[in-house]
């Protein structure tokens, strides 16, 4: 499997997470990418829906969309529940 994973969030061009993620998914062995979603808050919904779909595995969010993000999801557990904001999105089923 080849893991689709990314940072969204507006700017995120300055961000080190994709040489941090990539270089810790050939640690542990696995091939994948991981990039950066500079995107518009209109963007978002299109965003969530290639995670619905599977064609991403998971995202990291950030400034300034994690509680419009929240917003979009199927469901919240633990303290992204409690406080209605989401710093990390994975993809259940």
């Amino acid at each position: 499997m080849r893991w689709h994973l990314g940072l969204v969030g507006h700017p995120v061009g300055h961000s080190l997470s994709p040489v941090i993620h990539e270089a810790a998914l050939a640690a542990a062995g696995l091939t994948g990418e991981y990039a950066l979603l500079d995107r518009e808050e209109g963007e978002l919904d299109a965003v969530v829906a290639e995670l619905r779909r599977g064609e991403r595995q998971g995202l990291n969010v950030t400034i300034p969309f994690k509680v419009a993000v929240a917003r979009r999801v199927d469901a919240l557990a633990g303290s992204a529940a409690a406080l209605g904001a989401v710093n990390t999105l994975v993809r259940d089923g």
